[in-house]
């Protein structure tokens, strides 16, 4: 049980760290006063020309920034209202359609539904990842445990990877936009490291946990075979009863 203990502790660190960073994420644009959660947004765009813009903004899952001193990739401050599923639609962000580049005005479903089901999807991540990291308390000392681990790291694994593509897609898509207008745009540090290394951290846990089932399932095998050989070795099918040197094998008519 040991290489099963092994794998389910660095499972469990690896799960706890990809937590940590989905709720950087998640909690990203909520407090302008903590490290790094005033780093933490997934695009920064200049808007100048948009009236009621910042000159930068920058979107999280809750709200637009507005960038410290106008700088590119600076602090968030002048953060508006929360508001949960925050669409990135530049259009309904700033209250007018003027000057907003026109794949957003033109293509608008498309960024409003990736928005928001990404932030749907963030949720789902965490929820599988702490159902995860509870299992994984039992994948510590039991086989059972490894492989209840081991479908809920799935689970969160998947769930991880939908989250990453559809906000990936949408503020690539977005960046994209703004720069065919002619406006300068980049994407997060922060967020996109946090949620691509949250997923990187859960396919390793999954196939911890999985070679952690492997190895308690191998020694469990080997358990019984001595268990077996210790009951008797009579039992065994390679073994057979030789007669006495000299003893008929054949009754004397």
């Amino acid at each position: 049980m040991a290489g099963n203990t092994l794998f389910a502790f660095l499972s469990l660190i690896l799960t706890a760290g990809g937590c940590v960073m989905m709720f950087f994420v998640l909690l990203g644009g909520t407090r302008e006063d903590w490290v790094p959660l005033n780093k933490v947004y997934f695009l920064w765009a200049d808007t100048s020309n948009i009236p009621g813009a910042p000159d930068i903004s920058q979107w999280t899952l809750w709200n637009v920034c507005e960038s410290s001193d106008g700088n590119v990739y600076g602090d968030a401050v002048n953060c508006g209202p929360v508001h949960a599923a925050y669409p990135f639609l530049p259009q309904q962000n700033f209250g007018t359609t003027r000057n907003v580049p026109a794949n957003f005005l033109n293509n608008h479903r498309t960024y409003y539904y990736l928005s928001r089901f990404a932030f749907a999807f963030y949720l789902i991540s965490i929820f599988f990842m702490i159902a995860s990291m509870l299992t994984g308390i039992l994948a510590l000392c039991s086989r059972l445990g490894s492989a209840l681990s081991a479908v809920a790291a799935g689970w969160a694994l998947f769930c991880v990877t939908t989250t990453a593509s559809l906000m990936t897609a949408v503020f690539v898509l977005g960046r994209g936009t703004f720069h065919d207008a002619g406006l300068n745009a980049g994407v997060g540090y922060y967020a996109f490291g946090f949620t691509w290394g949250a997923l990187g951290c859960m396919l390793a846990a999954t196939v911890l946990y999985c070679l952690g089932f492997t190895a308690a399932r191998r020694h469990r095998h080997r358990e019984r075979a001595l268990d077996a050989e210790k009951r008797g070795g009579s039992r065994l099918p390679f073994f057979r009863r030789h007669s006495p040197a000299g003893e008929s094998e054949h009754p004397i008519a």
